[in-house]
């Protein structure tokens, strides 16, 4: 990598080269990034040629310390310097970083309280604020919230019953609301188990049609982030209640946590029905269920 050393002796490139190798040597790597965000080098990374073959390797070893290094810290500060060059590239970077590191580690709030100067909002306000933000706010802020773990159940479940369901498409602000649903759904996925009380509302959302696939996939993703066997019963009373299509339900059902398939006793018998159903999709979905029950039992 082509080397540029900034005023006071600080040499980007190696700095760069060492947060990439952040698994060889963490303590290098935590120093480095560290530096990175140093003011003068913010402004310079923010100022580096956007068609150029260094910032491009710059971007990759930011991105790849977002979303690979163990350390908090490190991520931490890769997501400050990246943001400082390409927002969007930051963005989607901390999705993968979210939905690889699931542990309270603080990194959202530590660097929402960054970018937003608030260092102490409280839950109720973040769930407000959430229609309001850009892109990348928006990541930050949906883990920030799931950060605050049950506590934060109950006003992410009322803002979402708040929305009508089936979805309003002729409203001006349907696309607008849909977003703000993802938003807060990511953030009951990042709360996982302890966010079952909002199952009802979930199979709900995961049956809207008038909603956008987005949402429907993001509903569908939660119920099995939270995977509780109270979630995988409700499934299996709907797929039985339900006249319209059931795949959608049968599909979540299936990439339930196999130990929560397994603690509940009605599963068995909505296999042998969907083992004998004329749908080749559902027999097969039945035989992945049975083999996903049988590993542990």
């Amino acid at each position: 990598m082509q080397h540029t050393v900034e005023p006071g002796g600080i040499d980007i490139g190696t700095l760069i080269e060492a947060v990439r190798n952040h698994d060889a040597d963490v303590d290098a790597a935590r120093a480095a990034a560290e530096a990175l965000v140093a003011d003068q080098i913010l402004d310079r990374l923010a100022d580096l040629d956007d068609n150029g073959q260094v910032l491009e390797r710059i971007v990759d070893a930011l991105e790849s310390a977002i979303i690979q290094a163990a350390d908090p810290l490190i991520r931490e500060n890769a997501v400050i310097a990246l943001a400082a060059i390409d927002d969007d590239r930051a963005t989607a970077a901390c999705y993968r970083m979210f939905d690889r590191h699931r542990a309270a580690d603080g990194v959202a709030g530590r660097l929402l309280a960054y970018f937003t100067g608030d260092t102490q909002p409280t839950v109720e306000t973040l769930v407000a604020g959430l229609p309001e933000c850009d892109n990348f706010d928006g990541v930050l802020t949906q883990r920030a919230i799931a950060e605050y773990g049950a506590a934060a159940v109950a006003y992410l479940h009322a803002a979402l019953l708040a929305f009508p369901v089936p979805a309003q498409q002729n409203t001006g602000h349907w696309m607008a609301d849909e977003i703000t649903k993802c938003r807060i759904m990511s953030s009951l996925r990042g709360i996982g188990p302890v966010a079952a009380s909002t199952t009802s509302t979930l199979i709900a959302l995961l049956l809207d049609d008038e909603s956008y696939r987005d949402t429907r996939h993001q509903a569908k993703q939660t119920l099995i982030r939270i995977g509780s066997p109270e979630t995988v019963e409700m499934l299996i009373a709907k797929v039985r209640s339900h006249e319209q299509e059931l795949s959608a339900l049968v599909h979540a059902l299936a990439e339930m946590p196999p130990e929560s398939l397994a603690a509940v006793d009605e599963v068995d018998a909505l296999v042998v029905e969907l083992s004998v159903s004329a749908d080749e999709g559902y027999r097969n979905t039945a035989e992945f269920i049975a083999r996903k029950v049988g590993e542990v039992r």
